[in-house]
């Protein structure tokens, strides 16, 4: 199949006389969960679930070819394709105390072949939805101009999370439009889908993160918008926005941020870099009165990210505050942050989300420090964590490297987090519902390693 697209690729593109450009990875990533004094059998009305080992491996295939070059400017368009399979999922023989299977079906496709359906009004459930996972999507077709003073992409795309999009991340549908002028950009993106395809164990096939009722009463997607300019210079940033979803969300946002150059850094052996983002969303009317992560929404709720960074030669530490006042990140800062920098899904695929950390819950706030170091082809990272939240109290800290075989085209690497969750009382672990006397909460072990390769066979 490779061979034939590859192939495909290459007649269309000689034939028009096109450049083109090709990427190929494969990827297998594992984890492993430790389970550290958890009970041995699930008991669902109690809360009380283990922590998953699974193994996936998925491969990618896209191309890139340059239809129009002008002096300033150039038209693209790119395609790719991507596939995943779970190997191994512990949790299809994770049993209940009377000796029966809780999910035969597994639940690992939560991160390899999630569906179901676009708007997610399919007629099974969580314990079902194994029989009816895409393995195959994508990610990407569309269009890309670029000049001097515009910029525009179209169809299905990545998310240019490097650049403007702090709290979008993954692939998205839809249209983005940027204006450039100097030290200043506008841009507007207009998103109707989100998919996921990445080498790091997550595929997602095309779906609507939100949906509302209409009148009429049926589901319909209205689409997730963001507006907001740049100011850009000498390392400063400055970035009003403003996110929006009809009826469900309308969220002002500022970014500030500052980082030293690479040339400072090769001068004075060191160098910073400063981020700030805060966020305040307002509930539309189809928010009002729904849970999100088990607890409801808020009229109005705020979102404060810092981080600081010191670059040291070939090392960095560094510290990061993220706070909430409210149910703040229910619709936003869930599905991307370019500030936080802790991954908010390495909790149990049991837990909501599914496997969502409480990072990201109401009113939590989480200080965190972290460091690491390149050497040659080695990375090294260490990051520890608190959290505090409305459901559950967290505890964590990963350590991890990973080495870089240029050369070959390979990525190796592993990290171990060491993760305890404290479920509070009146929640409960895999439950969506607010908070009930009857849930006695529980403690938890999170912790597992980790294992990955990235091989790019088309580097």
């Amino acid at each position: 199949m490779c061979k034939i697209f590859l192939l495909c690729a290459m007649v269309i593109s000689s034939a028009l006389s096109l450049d083109y450009q090709f990427d190929g990875w494969i990827s297998s990533w594992n984890k492993k969960g430790f389970n550290i004094n958890n009970p041995k059998y699930i008991d669902a009305s109690k809360g009380i679930f283990p922590t998953e080992s699974y193994s996936a491996l998925s491969v990618f295939l896209g191309v890139n070819m340059q239809l129009l070059k002008g002096n300033s400017s150039s038209l693209d368009f790119g395609f790719s394709g991507t596939a995943g399979e779970i190997l191994y999922d512990s949790t299809k023989s994770d049993r209940t105390a009377d000796g029966s299977l809780y999910v035969p079906d597994g639940f690992a496709y939560n991160y390899v072949g999630y569906w179901v359906g676009y708007l997610g009004n399919v007629p099974y459930g969580q314990l079902d939805a194994g029989k009816f996972t895409h393995n195959v999507l994508f990610p990407t077709t569309y269009l890309h101009y670029n000049s001097e003073f515009f910029e525009f992409w179209g169809g299905r795309y990545p998310v240019a999370s490097n650049s403007y999009a702090d709290l979008f991340s993954s692939y998205t549908q839809g249209l983005d439009l940027v204006f450039k002028y100097k030290d200043f950009r506008a841009f507007f993106e207009a998103s109707f889908g989100r998919a996921n395809a990445s080498w790091a164990g997550w595929i997602y096939d095309w779906y609507s993160p939100y949906s509302i009722t209409t009148k009429k009463g049926y589901q319909a997607n209205l689409g997730m918008y963001f507006i907001g300019m740049d100011y850009r210079k000498n390392g400063l940033t400055i970035r009003p926005n403003f996110y929006f979803y009809p009826t469900l969300y309308y969220i002002p946002s500022l970014k500030v941020s500052y980082e030293t150059s690479p040339e400072f850094l090769a001068q004075k052996g060191w160098g910073s870099d400063t981020r700030f983002l805060i966020f305040t969303p307002f509930s539309g009317p189809n928010a009002m009165g729904k849970l999100r992560y088990g607890n409801y929404n808020d009229k109005f709720s705020v979102s404060v990210d810092f981080t600081q960074t010191f670059k040291i030669s070939f090392y960095n530490i560094g510290l990061g505050v993220h706070k909430n006042f409210g149910n703040a990140n229910g619709y936003l800062g869930n599905r991307g942050n370019t500030v936080l920098m802790i991954d908010i899904w390495d909790n149990s695929v049991y837990d909501i989300g599914q496997s969502v950390s409480n990072t990201i819950g109401a009113d939590a706030f989480t200080p965190y420090l972290f460091g690491g170091g390149h050497i040659k082809d080695f990375d090294w990272s260490v990051l520890g964590r608190l959290t505090y939240s409305r459901r559950a109290n967290e505890q964590a800290i990963r350590i991890g490297g990973s080495y870089n075989f240029k050369k070959e085209g390979i990525l190796v690497g592993a990290f171990v987090e060491f993760f305890k969750n404290e479920t509070k009382p009146g929640y409960q672990v895999g439950s969506y519902a607010p908070p009930s006397p009857n849930n006695p909460g529980n403690t938890s072990d999170r912790s597992y390693l980790a294992i990955y390769m990235k091989y790019n066979f088309l580097k």
